[in-house]
């Protein structure tokens, strides 16, 4: 094992405070369990350095996710959206009672409190000006906007909240296929698959099972989660 990465694993196990450098060395799990400790031993300068950490190594995620949530019309856009939406959901993660028993824990947290934030956003005064925002062609032809793109005639075009709601409703339903396996084992597995975004040959590493037995996992997961969205009313993805 890496002699750097001893002290703080072992330390952290001992729950006692770390120093922001022995955060960082942290994998995602650690820090998710490092967070509850430290709350729960009242270091809470320390849970709260922590969560600093976790929100700077999944900001591109979450800035991705955001994006994801624009019209394309928008786009331009994305850097105030996304700094609004993430301002918020730090202000909420600096309070949030993690439990710390895995990463997917958290991913399920800031995914559906993007979700959320992106959607009071565009309910929000400032999201209301920037989706009123138009640019018709004789008034700006030939202008670019400020990524460099050409402006387009946006009159007309509406944010659908509707299909944001729907967003926000499928990452629930995934919440409550996950909360209702009785294998801990598969949750984690299904966890590192879809949240962490690995490979079912690193996930199979990670757990030491087969690959097949990976896959086999996720399938089951799936067909509950197409299940769940059929009693919702929502289409799959």
């Amino acid at each position: 094992m890496d002699s750097s990465r001893a002290l703080p694993r072992t330390r952290q196990a001992a729950g006692d405070p770390l120093a922001d450098v022995e955060l960082f060395a942290l994998e995602d799990y650690e820090l998710v369990a490092y967070i509850a400790r430290a709350k729960v031993a009242g270091n809470l300068d320390r849970a709260t350095a922590a969560t600093h950490v976790l929100l700077y190594k999944h900001e591109d995620r979450m800035r991705h996710r955001i994006s994801l949530r624009l019209p394309e019309h928008l786009w331009h856009h994305t850097d105030t959206v996304t700094d609004w939406v993430l301002h918020r959901v730090t202000r909420s993660a600096l309070t949030l009672p993690l439990e710390g028993e895995s990463i997917g824990e958290w991913v399920n947290w800031w995914t559906t409190a993007i979700n959320r934030q992106v959607i009071s956003f565009w309910r929000s005064r400032k999201g209301q000006a920037l989706e009123a925002e138009v640019a018709l062609p004789e008034e700006h032809e030939g202008e670019e906007d400020e990524g460099g793109r050409q402006r387009l005639n946006t009159l007309g075009e509406d944010f659908d909240v509707d299909a944001h709601l729907t967003a926000l409703v499928r990452d629930q339903a995934i919440e409550r296929v996950l909360s209702g396996m009785k294998n801990k084992r598969h949750v984690e597995i299904i966890e590192a698959a879809i949240f962490e975004d690995l490979p079912s040959k690193d996930v199979a590493r990670r757990f030491d099972t087969s690959v097949a037995n990976v896959d086999k996992i996720k399938s089951r997961f799936k067909e509950g989660l197409m299940q769940e969205l059929a009693r919702q009313g929502i289409a799959s993805p």
